[in-house]
Parts: C-alpha cells; structure tokens; sequence
C-alpha cells in the first residue's frame, strides 16, 4: 500500500519547499520596505478591547466549525474528540508553515488519526478546499457587486462567473468526474508508469466507491452549510478588526476588505507565519482609501498577529481540553 509521506519531509516534498521559500523572501522584502516598528506598535496598542473579545470568539467558532465539517463528512471513524484534535494541530500548522504546507499535515492526521486510507485523506482536504473557494468566491462576488461596482467589468465578471460555474458543476457531477479521470488513465497506454497507474487508478476507485455510497446527499449539503457559516464567521471578525485598525472606513468598506483580503490570501504566496498575499494585498488595497503604505502594512501584520494568536490559543485550549477528558476517562 502507498504510504503517506512525512509531511515536514523536505526531500520528498522539494517543490513546495522551494515555493515556501520563495515567499518568504518576496514577503520578507516587502515588509522590510513598507513596515515601521513604531507604527506597528501603535496600530496593535490601538486595537480596542472589545474588537478584540470579538474578533477571537468569532474566529475561535471559525474553527470549531471546521472541526464540526470534518465530522459531516467523515462519520463514525473516530470519537468526535478526534476531529476536533486534528483541526486544532492544522490550525497550528498553517499559522507557521508557508506556502500552503498546513494542509499536507491535515492529509497526514485525517490518514493516522481518523483511519482513512491515504486518497481518501488527501481528497478530503481537496474537497474542503473546493467547497472554500467556491464559497469565497460567491462572497467576493457579492461583494463587488453590492459594494463596489465601479471595480467589476465584463472581463472580470465573465472570467469570475465562468470559474465559479465550471466549479460548481464539477462538484455536481464529480461522480461522474471521477469515471472519467478512471477511464483516461485506464486508456494511458505508458509502460514505464504502469504500475503506478495501476496503484493510482486503484486509489481513484477507491474514493469513488467511498463519495457515492458512504456520502449521502445530506452530508455534503450540511458540508456546504457549515463552510458558508465558517466563512461569515470569518468575514465578520475581520471587518471588525480592519473597522478598528483603520478608522474612517465605513461597515461596507471594512467587509469588502475582509472579502479581498481573504480572497487575495488563497495565492500560495506566504512565508513562515502564514504573512502573504492577503497581508500584502490588503495593505495595498488600504491605500487606494487614502491609507499611507507603512500604516496600511501594519494593519495588515496585525491582522495576521491576531488570527494566528487565536490559532494558537485554540490549539492549547483543545488540547488541554481532550487530555483532561482522557484523564477523567482512565
């Protein structure tokens, strides 16, 4: 049987290392030119105890969410206490590790913790983030819309809408997808790789039986309702944290800049501490509303200070929720 790679293993995972470095450095240079210590210190001093309380609860049921998602889609393999233990270690994961390299350590748990065979873990975390992007991308949508239509053009909508409905009718008919993706590598007539076919087409099989007969309508309809959920959860605290790190930005303002930065963050561009593409774009996006760049990059490194030390005071507090209940239980 295949066996799932270490997650942290640099040489059989060369090219995200690579990448993860790669933003690193592009983000290192970008906060080296547009941060101040200064300005950063007054802008985390400014935060309003309340916009944090608030921020940290709704981020806080963020994740808790997640954990709940994990258990609609894979019922009945371990204790519920289990998922909530692997959405904690992911949290973690993708506060530190760049590029997108959390979700390989989310793969690595849902195989060794929760007992599912290795395609069926990696296609869980690919259907979790399909079910992500499509529902960022109907709130970005939404929000350009409602909120700033001198932004949206034809090409933007048209490219915008044909994704997102090339999306959503691959999720309806991945059944069928997957009888296809069977059939082209039934028909790949390479010698050199036939045994891995063999192995690949094997595993494809495998989460096919898995997604028509162990996943019923219901549960993938839930899995949608509880990302929708998870992301308003999210959208608000940030536009309660943007509304008090940049003041004089109106409620619409502040949340279609929650949307771009959340959506500006899906770009694999970030370096250790999960700092990227979303912190840079939103500094940006700061000072086309008359925000000077260093004041603009500091909010965006606050928002990130903020959402991994909610990440990280989750993880501690699941943790040592779940060693007391083993405790209790012995």
């Amino acid at each position: 049987m295949w066996r799932l790679p270490g997650y942290l293993n640099v040489a059989e995972h060369r090219a995200q290392w690579l990448w993860a470095l790669l933003g690193t450095a592009v983000m290192a240079l970008f906060f080296s030119f547009t941060l101040d210590g200064g300005t950063l210190a007054r802008a985390w001093r400014s935060m309003p105890l309340a916009s944090v309380v608030c921020a940290f609860v709704l981020l806080g049921v963020n994740g808790l969410l997640d954990a709940w998602w994990l258990n609609t889609m894979t019922p009945g393999h371990a204790q519920r206490g289990t998922a909530y233990r692997v959405m904690a270690w992911h949290l973690l994961l993708t506060s530190i590790l760049p590029a997108r390299l959390g979700d390989l350590g989310w793969i690595y748990f849902v195989h060794r913790w929760l007992g599912h065979p290795p395609a069926r873990a990696i296609f869980v975390t690919f259907y979790h983030r399909l079910q992500d992007f499509i529902v960022v991308s109907v709130l970005m949508i939404t929000a350009l819309v409602a909120l700033r239509p001198d932004l949206v053009t034809w090409q933007i909508a048209s490219v915008t809408f044909g994704l997102l409905a090339t999306l959503l009718a691959g999720v309806a008919f991945l059944d069928r997808s997957f009888g296809m993706l069977a059939r082209c590598l039934i028909q790949c007539k390479q010698r050199q790789s036939r045994r891995r076919l063999r192995r690949l087409l094997a595993q494809l099989l495998r989460v096919r039986v898995w997604y028509r007969h162990r996943l019923s309508r219901k549960q993938i309809a839930q899995s949608f309702a509880i990302i929708v959920l998870r992301w308003v959860t999210i959208m608000a605290a940030l536009a309660i944290v943007i509304a008090a790190l940049a003041p004089g930005l109106t409620a619409t303002d502040s949340f279609f800049l929650a949307n771009a930065y959340v959506y500006l963050g899906i770009i694999p561009l970030q370096s250790f501490g999960g700092f990227g593409s979303g912190e840079a774009g939103l500094a940006w996006l700061l000072t086309e509303y008359g925000f000077g760049l260093t004041q603009a990059s500091a909010v965006g490194v606050v928002v990130r200070l903020l959402i991994n030390g909610v990440h990280v005071l989750l993880w501690l507090g699941i943790l040592a929720v779940l060693a007391v209940v083993a405790w209790r239980r012995r």
